[in-house]
């Protein structure tokens, strides 16, 4: 055995015998003992409450259901600018979410308030068309008046030996390819 590995056994036995001490004073822990933890009860979802209470107004109040079936059966269209128009039809109404299920090609399914901008007549579809319209309308003149270029801007190479300020484009076309 080496005189490493003699050192090793010895402050493994020393180790061994202060484990075995029967002196309290080395077993006391010096943390501070804390009482132990309280959990709060976790308070109840609010979405549940308000699946309730939706629930509990369709069943209860005449009115309020007859208006949230009175436009089942409907056709909407759908505009999405720069993706067409999407016809769909309303099929159910599930009043615990007061959503309402809409037929497309793919499934949908809204809220009440946002089903009303799209069936014809209501105050909420003629806004939300409309503000539509301008977002459309100012979005096509951002996109439309910063990716055109002037007449005089030169494509390619061949087009700039054929203008009249050459060299001016050679120093052009010299800064862009040492930017990449």
């Amino acid at each position: 055995m080496t005189q490493e590995q003699a050192d090793k056994q010895n402050s493994s036995n020393s180790d061994a015998k202060s484990d075995d001490d029967d002196d309290a004073s080395t077993r006391i822990s010096s943390r501070q003992k804390r009482p132990p933890a309280a959990f709060k009860a976790r308070p109840e979802n609010p979405n549940a409450q308000r699946k309730t209470n939706l629930l509990k107004r369709y069943n209860s109040d005449k009115k309020y259901s007859d208006d949230r079936n009175l436009i089942l059966d409907i056709a909407i269209i759908k505009k999405c600018p720069g993706h067409g128009s999407f016809n769909g039809k309303i099929t159910e109404y599930y009043p615990a979410s007061d959503n309402y299920s809409i037929t497309y090609q793919d499934g949908d399914s809204m809220s009440h308030s946002n089903v009303l901008k799209y069936i014809r007549g209501p105050k909420q579809y003629e806004d939300y068309h409309e503000n539509q319209m301008a977002i459309y309308s100012a979005f096509h003149t951002a996109v439309s008046s910063t990716t055109s270029q002037p007449d005089n801007v030169p494509d390619n190479c061949k087009d700039i030996r054929a203008t009249p300020d050459v060299a001016h484009w050679v120093k052009v076309r010299d800064i862009e390819i040492d930017k990449l």
